[in-house]
């Protein structure tokens, strides 16, 4: 296998692993839409599982477009918001999520959170990887979609250790 092979396999490898991580992803998401009680809780992670989702096309299609021959895709321009990787709390390597009837509303975003930490470090290891300015770009721009996953989840997290019930979680995107 010559050098450009070993290296687009890598590349595919990465995104394999990546469009897995996305499709366990939502389907946490659409398991936790079902068991929390609160109907807010159920819109957010809603929303989250079709973000996920929308992840996984993008993925597929760059998989799909490097197999073809055609390269990389260029990522287009994210509402992202400016953050910093070191923001996030420790790197959590493994990450085994499920949501049970009994948990709670805060088990399930505690558990969402650590699925968004994982992701997002994925993809910022593999931005650092990668040898193509427009791998180095979707991979950033997947890192940062993450990171405002947690921060959607995080907002959750505190006000139920808080005060209990999730408030308006779209409230604090304004």
């Amino acid at each position: 296998m010559t050098a450009p092979e070993q290296a687009l396999e890598k590349q595919l490898e990465i995104l394999r692993l990546a469009l897995q991580n996305e499709i366990e992803t939502r389907a946490f998401y659409l398991r936790a839409q079902e068991t929390v009680k609160s109907e807010k809780a159920r819109d957010m992670f809603s929303s989250l599982a079709n973000d996920e989702r929308t992840h996984e096309e993008l993925l597929a299609s760059q998989a799909e477009a490097l197999q073809e021959g055609s390269g990389w895709m260029v990522p287009t321009a994210a509402d992202d918001p400016d953050y910093s990787p070191e923001d996030l709390p420790a790197r959590m390597a493994v990450v085994e999520a499920d949501v049970h009837p009994e948990d709670s509303d805060l088990d399930a975003v505690s558990y969402g959170l650590r699925l968004e930490i994982n992701s997002h470090t994925f993809y910022s290891d593999a931005a650092k990887q990668a040898d193509v300015e427009e791998a180095r770009s979707l991979y950033d721009q997947l890192a940062r979609m993450e990171r405002r996953h947690f921060e959607i989840l995080y907002l959750q997290y505190e006000d139920l250790v808080r005060t209990g019930p999730i408030t308006g979680y779209l409230e604090s995107e304004a």
